[in-house]
């Protein structure tokens, strides 16, 4: 019995052994990646923070004042401003959104969703007067974080969910609780829209998103989508020294992304101008940033549900943000949708081809005239 009691004791032993020395071995190796990928990030926001950019690799900052090319499009955008007015809407929780709106009060009501670095009006400018002609009610909210719309300081405020409840609040807003509306979406509007079909698909007619896929459809990118997604790391860096980096040299780093996310595209003279307005607007830079703050930081739980709407996915297809794999994928999650590739066409594809996508939209919304 002595033997016997000896034998077990020594087993457990060696086999406490082995496991501390299997989980020591484990710790050990996730704290060398640690390690590393600590100071792979050191490396990485060092230079973010600290290499200069080259011109040649941003925009082009100048004073375009006296362009005659400037002052016409220039002349144009306000034009289309005067066609809006503008209040705010409290869509609860503390939470006030800026609106603009247009047209016809009782006509087809569009929605409007924007993405990073935009605002309402920047993203759709070319796209307003098209619809405001087809006799549409027109709704385009600054989204939390950006413009004069809220911008709350904790990070748990910029999930997606809360987000697509502000579009759900907007639509509940102008058309009442059993109002339902078009929505057209673009980048981070475009994944908003994404959680809006899933969590509120009783107050949307029919749908256009552009060059974003399906939550579960980026993993059919990989990895590409996963070199694509860079600039999600870089925003990491501490907030302080990511928007001194941001702003400095009046947004070089801001005009490099603006250039190569806009690619074989390059964004206008106006363009430049009134995103640099934006960004100077106090809180923005922080505000819009924690969107990919949180997305890197909390993983968002979306919803696993069918996307059950009629929906539309136009795709640029040189975007270099965003694999087109992961657009094709996300027909599989939808029992309704079409897509429509653009080819020569980047990320900022309502800009590229604004005539083409208003026709495509509201040929999808209402038919052909």
């Amino acid at each position: 019995g002595a033997f016997v009691v000896s034998e077990r004791s020594h087993h457990e032993t060696s086999c406490f052994n082995a496991s501390q020395l299997f989980k020591m071995g484990c710790l050990g190796a996730c704290a060398r990646l640690i390690v590393v990928s600590t100071l792979l990030f050191l490396i990485l926001a060092s230079v973010v923070l600290y290499a200069p950019i080259p011109e040649s690799w941003a925009v082009e900052d100048a004073d375009f004042s006296a362009d005659p090319s400037y002052q016409a499009e220039l002349a144009e955008f306000n034009r289309v401003v005067g066609l809006l007015k503008e209040e705010y809407v409290n869509v609860g929780n503390n939470i006030t959104i800026h609106v603009w709106t247009g047209g016809k009060r009782d006509g087809e009501p569009v929605l409007f969703l924007h993405g990073f670095p935009e605002s309402g009006l920047l993203s759709w400018w070319q796209q307003i007067e098209h619809f405001i002609q087809r006799g549409c009610f027109v709704m385009l909210p600054d989204q939390r974080g950006y413009n004069t719309s809220s911008k709350p300081k904790e990070l748990d405020l910029y999930s997606p969910l809360l987000i697509a409840d502000d579009a759900a609040a907007i639509i509940k807003h102008y058309l009442g609780e059993s109002g339902t509306t078009n929505v057209m979406s673009h980048d981070w509007g475009a994944m908003i829209h994404w959680v809006l079909m899933m969590r509120h698909p009783n107050l949307l007619r029919k749908n256009v998103l552009m060059n974003v896929p399906h939550p579960k459809g980026y993993m059919a990118g990989m990895p590409l989508q996963a070199i694509k997604s860079w600039y999600f790391f870089i925003f990491q860096t501490p907030q302080f020294l990511l928007e001194y980096r941001l702003a400095s040299d009046n947004y070089a780093f801001m005009r490099f992304l603006g250039k190569f996310f806009s690619y074989p595209q390059t964004p206008s003279k106006l363009m430049i101008q009134k995103y640099k307005e934006a960004w100077k607007v106090p809180g923005v830079m922080e505000a819009s940033i924690n969107w990919y703050r949180y997305t890197v930081q909390r993983r968002p739980a979306i919803p696993e549900v069918k996307i059950d709407v009629p929906l539309l996915i136009l795709w640029g297809a040189e975007d270099r943000a965003l694999a087109i794999e992961g657009a094709r994928a996300s027909v599989k999650y939808c029992t309704n949708c079409s897509i429509k590739e653009f080819n020569g066409i980047g990320h900022f594809i309502q800009h590229a081809i604004p005539d083409t996508i208003s026709k495509e939209a509201s040929e999808f919304f209402f038919g052909k005239n």
